[in-house]
């Protein structure tokens, strides 16, 4: 083996270059969910379809994505934020067209 290739072998996993999307890309090793997802990777983080998150970010009851360069993308913290506040939906019908109402039993 040549010196160049015991170097390129010896190289921390931090440095190691990936394809993605035919493009190289930095990848880690590192164990640690990214600051900054798109919608499929958002939807996966809060446990539901990528469909199903796009359709709560529209209605206004997630958080909207951020965009830098063309790029949508979710913040984890304000996703983490969401979830810690959130105080879930009204059990019955009843309070669903109560609350339409404006009734306030």
């Amino acid at each position: 083996m040549s010196l160049k290739e015991k170097i390129k072998n010896n190289r921390p996993e931090s440095s190691k270059i990936a394809r993605v999307g035919g493009l190289p890309k930095l990848a880690d090793s590192f164990s640690y969910p990214p600051r900054a997802m798109r919608s499929d990777r958002a939807g996966a983080y809060l446990s539901m379809s990528e469909s199903n998150f796009l359709s709560l970010v529209a209605e206004g009851r997630l958080p909207k994505g951020k965009r830098l360069r063309g790029i949508v993308f979710w913040d984890r913290v304000a996703l983490d934020s969401f979830v810690e506040n959130y105080e879930g939906d009204e059990t019955t019908v009843e309070d669903k067209w109560a609350k339409i109402l404006g009734d306030n039993k």
